[in-house]
C-alpha cells in the first residue's frame, strides 16, 4: 500500500511531466534513495525533503503534512528511536493538536513531552527548528517566494538536564501567519554544536490551521450628548 508522501510526490511528477527517473536526478539522488524516502516508517532528512520539494517546484512542507498525517504522534502514542543507549520516546502533544485552529497573526505556545528512555542524562541538548532556512527553487535556480508560514519566535530551545526514565516538558512560542492556510514547523533534537541527536528520528512538529478573525461590527451611540 502507498503512504501518502509517495502518493503525493507520484501524483505531483505526474502533474508536471516528471517521470520518476527525472525527479530523482533533478533531486540529487539515486532513484532508489527517492523511493527509501516514502516507505513506512521512514522520516527523511530535511536536506532529503528539501531537495525533493525543490524538483517538484513545491514548498517543502507540502511534503511534511503527509507524512505527519494520521501519524501515531498526533494521538499521543509512544515510539522510541534506539542510538547506542540514547534513546528518546515521544509521550504527546500538551496542547494545540494537529489541525488545531488559530487566529491570524496570533502568538500562542505549542508543547510536547518526551522521555529520556536510554541509560544516560540528556545534557546541552536543545530542540531546534528544521525549517528555518527552506528555500524554494524553480528548475532555473531561481528563489521562489514563500507562501504562509509558522514563525518561531526562536530557532532553538534548550533541553533541561533530564536524567533516565524522566520525562521533560518543551515549549516553542509562534507567530501565525496573517492570511488562512494550514502550516507545519519541524523540530529535532540536538546537541550543543548543532548535530542531530537522533537524525533518523521523525522529531515533533506544530501542524495548526490557521483562521481569519471573525469581524465583529463596531457598537456606536446614536444619541446626542446633553448637558
Amino acid at each position: 500500500m502507498q503512504t501518502e508522501l509517495e502518493q503525493y510526490i507520484r501524483k505531483t511528477a505526474r502533474e508536471r511531466g516528471l517521470p520518476l527517473a527525472e525527479l530523482a536526478r533533478r533531486a540529487g539522488m539515486s532513484r532508489q534513495a527517492l523511493y527509501d524516502a516514502w516507505q513506512p516508517g521512514r522520516y527523511p532528512s530535511m536536506s532529503t525533503i528539501v531537495r525533493i520539494a525543490n524538483a517538484l517546484e513545491v514548498h517543502p512542507l507540502a511534503l511534511l503534512e503527509p507524512m505527519f498525517r494520521n501519524d501515531s504522534n498526533a494521538t499521543g502514542v509512544t515510539e522510541t528511536v534506539e542510538n547506542g543507549v540514547d534513546r528518546s520516546g515521544f509521550i504527546g502533544d500538551l496542547n494545540y493538536p494537529d489541525g488545531a485552529p488559530v487566529l491570524a497573526g496570533s502568538r500562542f505556545r505549542k508543547g510536547w513531552q518526551l522521555q529520556n528512555l536510554g541509560d544516560r542524562p540528556w545534557v546541552d541538548r536543545y530542540l531546534a527548528c528544521q525549517d528555518e532556512d527552506i528555500r524554494i527553487l524553480d528548475t532555473a535556480g531561481t528563489p521562489r517566494e514563500i507562501g504562509a508560514r509558522l514563525v518561531p519566535l526562536q530557532p532553538s530551545v534548550p533541553i533541561p538536564r533530564t536524567e533516565p526514565g524522566e520525562r521533560v516538558t518543551l515549549e516553542v512560542d509562534f507567530t501565525a501567519p496573517q492570511t488562512p492556510a494550514t502550516v507545519i514547523s519541524y523540530w529535532k533534537m540536538t546537541f550543543a554544536d548543532g548535530s542531530l541527536c537522533f537524525p533518523d528520528a521523525r522529531g515533533v512538529w506544530a501542524k495548526i490551521r490557521v483562521i481569519a478573525p471573525v469581524g465583529s461590527a463596531s457598537r456606536t451611540d446614536g444619541g446626542r450628548e446633553t448637558d
